[in-house]
């Protein structure tokens, strides 16, 4: 979820900063185009990679099984279990962004959990999702 955009002017110099909500925490992180530069990567978030990575492996395990049994013996319904898919393909750079804590500050488990359609190409995906 974005947060408003503060701004500190102390002395005459302006520090762009960003309320980030990142699980049940509200932080203020200083902003830069939009990224939240040095923080830790969150939780949820890199979770959500993990299982989308986990959905992966098992529908390649699976081999020929179709789509709903594989969701349903991982404990998925299979709207959801194809969205993991979807996320399991995200372009290495904006994985490795997440990874790091360096994804834009409007990337949240929430955003990208809930977020339809994510493009297949990888450049449509970093201009849909703001990297």
């Amino acid at each position: 979820m974005a947060g408003d955009q503060l701004g500190l002017v102390d002395a005459g110099i302006a520090v762009p900063m960003v309320r980030a909500r990142r699980g049940k925490d509200v932080r203020l992180v200083l902003a830069d185009d939009n990224y939240a530069m040095q923080t830790p990567a969150d939780p949820a978030l890199v979770k959500l990679i993990a299982t989308a990575r986990g959905a992966w492996s098992a529908m390649l395990a699976a081999g020929d099984t179709v789509l709903d049994e594989v969701a349903n013996s991982q404990g998925y319904s299979p709207d959801y279990f194809t969205h993991l898919l979807r996320l399991a393909t995200l372009a290495p750079c904006i994985m490795q962004s997440i990874l790091e804590g360096r994804q834009p500050i409007a990337v949240t488990r929430k955003q990208l959990a809930t977020t339809k359609n994510i493009p297949l190409a990888w450049d449509a995906q970093r201009v849909a999702l703001g990297f």
